[in-house]
């Protein structure tokens, strides 16, 4: 398990860098090397296990050195024990064992945990779609040409627009929200949330957050996962931008939902600091 946790490691590091590297090609592309990173933590192959192996060796203790053809062990004075002294009691490894993995599994657990809650928690439906919402979405669902249906709840105004769900898909629009925007800037919001569900985001996600989870203690994977949440919010902003929306309405639509009181309105679409002008 530690030699694969090394070679995993080191693999890691080398996608990281490869993807800063590539700062300037697709963020799709950095996306797809920091989840091939993760990856490797939870899919040991062959050649990962070889490699640790080899890594483990070149990190043990090196042999005794020898002086002329004889071994330095052999020039070692004899030890005598001393009259009256008791042989050190052997450490209780299995007692650490233990407690070590019943620690892994309560951080484990604690963090998977608190993530499905926030992700599985029910999306309550104040309204149903007026005609301009649904048509808005049927327009953003052509534009990407997704080959199955999107379902569109209306959620209270407190929330920040989403996407919800893996094998039935769901969009989430604040109330209230379509009467702040333009037609073209309503195009662009639901766009995005459908870039996400055509991308397998929400899939990419809990893949990550397992990965994450049961590498708690490992400080590259929690870096990773965050990098690939802004990777995942520009693959959509490309893919919506790809697909015929203009830039000025996107931007706007992302101004107008940040400068409103959603929760979490501040993060909407990787739009922090000095990430919103790129």
């Amino acid at each position: 398990m530690t030699t694969h946790v090394i070679a995993a490691t080191i693999v890691a590091f080398i996608a990281v860098c490869l993807a800063l590297l590539l700062r300037r090609r697709s963020a799709a592309l950095r996306h797809t090397i920091l989840l091939a990173a993760l990856l490797g933590f939870a899919v040991p192959t062959p050649w990962l296990n070889r490699a640790g192996d080899k890594l483990a060796a070149c990190l043990a203790s090196p042999q005794a050195p020898t002086f002329f053809g004889f071994e330095s062990s052999y020039l070692k004075l004899p030890h005598f024990p001393s009259i009256g002294t008791l042989p050190a009691p052997n450490p209780p490894s299995h007692l650490v064992r233990n407690v070590l993995w019943t620690l892994w599994a309560l951080v484990f657990a604690l963090s998977l945990g608190t993530w499905l809650r926030r992700m599985l928690g029910s999306v309550p439906s104040v309204r149903e779609p007026s005609s301009a919402e649904a048509e808005a979405l049927l327009r953003a669902h052509a534009s990407l040409d997704l080959r199955y249906a999107v379902r569109l709840c209306i959620t209270t105004a407190d929330r920040v627009p989403g996407a919800l769900g893996v094998l039935r898909p769901c969009v989430v629009l604040p109330d209230q929200l379509s009467e702040q925007l333009s037609e073209a800037e309503l195009h662009a919001v639901l766009a995005h949330e459908l870039a996400h569900i055509a991308r397998r985001d929400n899939l990419s996600a809990a893949v990550a957050r397992v990965i994450v989870s049961a590498f708690w203690f490992h400080p590259l994977v929690w870096w990773i996962e965050r990098r690939m949440l802004a990777e995942r919010e520009a693959a959509c902003d490309e893919l919506v931008l790809a697909h015929g929306a203009e830039a000025s309405d996107y931007i706007s639509a992302i101004l107008k939902v940040c400068r409103m009181p959603f929760a979490d309105a501040h993060g909407y679409a990787g739009a922090t600091g000095s990430n919103l002008p790129k």
